[in-house]
C-alpha cells in the first residue's frame, strides 16, 4: 500500500475551519438561500472531483 503524503491533521485542520468560516459567510450575505445552497454543493462538487 502506497503511504500518503499529505497530513491528515492539516486536511482536519482546513476542514474544521471551513466549517467554522462558512456560518459566518452565510450571515454577512445577502443572497437568496437557494442560491447559496447552489454554491455550497457546486464548490464542493468541484473539489472533490480530483479525487474521484
Amino acid at each position: 500500500m502506497e503511504e500518503s503524503k499529505i497530513n491528515p491533521y492539516a486536511v482536519l485542520a482546513v476542514g474544521v475551519i471551513s466549517v467554522s468560516a462558512s456560518a459566518i459567510f452565510v450571515k454577512l450575505n445577502s443572497a437568496p438561500s437557494g442560491v447559496i445552497a447552489f454554491y455550497r454543493l457546486f464548490f464542493s462538487v468541484l473539489f472533490m472531483l480530483p479525487i474521484f
